[in-house]
């Protein structure tokens, strides 16, 4: 059996790591408009699904989250620093303080909403 570097190793596992979360942060997102469910966790396998997010109309900003279902209403996974001044990024969280307008997609289904 031949053995591979540790350095190709790790590469490979970094690109495919990248690969599987697509480019972050993108732009605008495409499918097809559809009006709001009234039952989210029917949307959800096992209540949970990776939803891409755009929010800021004007210059778009796209980002994967994890949504999950509770009750009938869905909701994503946040990060404890996002609104710190030291964090390196203009954060999502700060993006959507500023304008709620957010436009979510599961599949090719979008959905427009409030942050």
């Amino acid at each position: 059996m031949k053995a591979y570097s540790p350095r190709l190793i790790w590469t490979l596992l970094a690109a495919l790591l990248l690969a599987a979360c697509g480019l972050v942060p993108g732009g605008s997102l495409s499918g097809t408009l559809t009006r709001v469910p009234k039952d989210w966790p029917s949307l959800l396998e096992d209540g949970l699904a990776i939803c891409e997010i755009e929010s800021r109309p004007s210059e778009p900003h796209s980002i994967q989250l994890e949504c999950f279902s509770h009750g009938q209403g869905i909701y994503v996974q946040s990060h404890r620093w996002a609104l710190k001044s030291w964090w390196p990024v203009e954060s999502w969280a700060a993006i959507w303080i500023q304008n709620p307008t957010i436009r979510l997609r599961i599949g090719r289904q979008i959905f427009e909403l409030r942050g």
